[in-house]
């Protein structure tokens, strides 16, 4: 990702400092000298929006209910939250206290934060209630931001994203902006069908290809000269990941021309190449191999391997990787095994072989490179 997390940033720059604990402890002391003096210092204001939105990150009631006494702005945003509210960050932190204490003050004008993102997207992550009471209160717009939409949030991040993605279909579903999801969101490169793909979760796939997400469209504009993903294709390759092939059965039984994706290598720019060990290797967006080589059910891999000839001598577009890295790094050693029987040709095997001797990776893969690349490679 471009950007630190919202979550994490905020715990670096507001967890526990010697200034925080000062003005929590006046403010909290009730000691009219302490709180006189605190409040003739000239970012008392300031400080004490901060101290709101720390009070909500930490779960501290008393904490915000004397932020909120002293005239403490809910609307504020919070420079090291990427501008975002108190509010809002009580609604990513699912801090439900907070945000019925805050809610009377809040007077809410549709805005985005600093990734583009809006209130709609923190409610996306709550329980169903929240988000209802929210979308009913303040008619958010829905809106993509750099880490995606609030369809993508709340299939990644909430305990409730079925409920969620019903409710943001029932409130947003007729809008166009929903059905640019079906090409590509935001800087992830992936589309919500993909990600409730990977995630596995089967009845979330059904309910969106019922809604009109299509399997078969891939998350990448390759048009564009700047973008990055954590995974790119269509959700239909996502769905060679899973052991239990559920979610790929599903796709099979739709109607589409599955013969198209033999001998497919997705994307291909056959203008950028990589030398590695003295070849030249076509540069892949994706390709089954990606995806098919964090299997574990090797009866299934045979099927894919024999109905789409996936070759596994490719080179990822985003950073250089190759199938064979990504199954050292899943510790899949019935992968690596597959991969070496199929004339591995050694791409990255330097670095196949220092992977392989992490703690965590299973001694046996290491052996089978070794003996691989002392026999094979010069």
């Amino acid at each position: 990702m471009k950007k630190l997390s919202f979550f994490l940033l905020l715990i670096l720059v507001i967890s526990g400092s010697a200034q925080n604990k000062k003005f929590i402890s006046s403010i909290k002391s009730g000691d009219p000298k302490k709180l006189e003096k605190l409040s003739a210092q000239s970012d008392y204001q300031e400080q004490l929006n901060y101290h709101l939105v720390y009070a909500v990150h930490t779960f501290d009631s008393s904490l915000l209910d004397l932020c909120i006494m002293k005239g403490a702005d809910p609307l504020a945003g919070c420079n090291d939250c990427f501008g975002r509210d108190a509010i809002t960050v009580a609604l990513y932190y699912q801090n439900y206290y907070a945000y019925e204490k805050l809610k009377p003050l809040y007077d809410y004008k549709e805005k985005s934060d600093e990734l583009g993102s809006n209130i709609l997207h923190a409610a996306a992550t709550c329980k169903p209630n929240i988000l209802k009471d929210v979308i009913e209160t303040y008619h958010p717009q829905f809106i993509i931001g750099d880490e995606g939409s609030p369809l993508v949030y709340s299939i990644r991040d909430s305990l409730y994203y079925m409920e969620n993605t019903k409710i943001l279909l029932d409130n947003y579903g007729k809008e166009k902006e929903i059905m640019i999801l079906n090409e590509r969101d935001a800087d992830y490169g992936t589309t919500v069908l993909f990600d409730a793909t990977y995630f596995n979760h089967f009845d979330l796939v059904k309910l969106l290809v019922e809604f009109g997400f299509s399997p078969f469209t891939t998350s990448i504009d390759v048009s564009e000269e700047d973008f990055s993903a954590d995974y790119v294709g269509s959700p239909f390759l996502a769905s060679f990941i899973h052991d239990d092939h559920k979610i790929y059965d599903y796709y099979r039984t739709l109607n589409y021309d599955f013969g198209k994706f033999k001998n497919w290598q997705f994307l291909e720019n056959e203008d950028e190449t990589i030398l590695i060990e003295g070849y030249e290797y076509p540069v892949i967006y994706s390709s089954i191999a990606f995806f098919i080589c964090q299997n574990t059910n090797e009866e299934f891999v045979k099927s894919i391997e024999n109905e789409f000839e996936v070759d596994y001598n490719v080179v990822d577009f985003i950073e250089y990787d190759t199938p064979m890295l990504f199954a050292v790094a899943d510790n899949n050693k019935m992968m690596v095994k597959r991969i070496l029987d199929q004339d591995w040709n050694g791409l990255y095997y330097k670095t196949a072989l220092k992977w392989s001797e992490d703690k965590g990776i299973d001694p046996e893969i290491h052996e089978l490179l070794e003996t691989y690349v002392n026999q094979n490679i010069k």
